[in-house]
């Protein structure tokens, strides 16, 4: 997993920081997805962190985030 911490706003409201990270999955290692990393503090971001997909709910959008995977 690799990933940058965002302090630029780019809507109104939105929160900063935050962080997007790139990672890849066990079953399909050469498949990687962006998306926000929630649940976690940029101080306790590891590159070698296990992190499990879960999904925001947007009005009828389905929005993939990565949260620490749950031990």
């Amino acid at each position: 997993m690799s990933h940058t911490v965002n302090h630029q706003r780019w809507l109104p409201g939105m929160s900063v920081p935050y962080v997007i990270a790139i990672g890849s999955m066990d079953a399909a290692p050469d498949v990687h997805l962006m998306a926000e990393l929630v649940n976690c503090p940029a101080s306790q971001i590891r590159s070698d962190m296990p992190l499990e997909v879960v999904f925001l709910h947007e009005a009828d959008v389905w929005i993939p985030q990565f949260r620490p995977l749950r031990a």
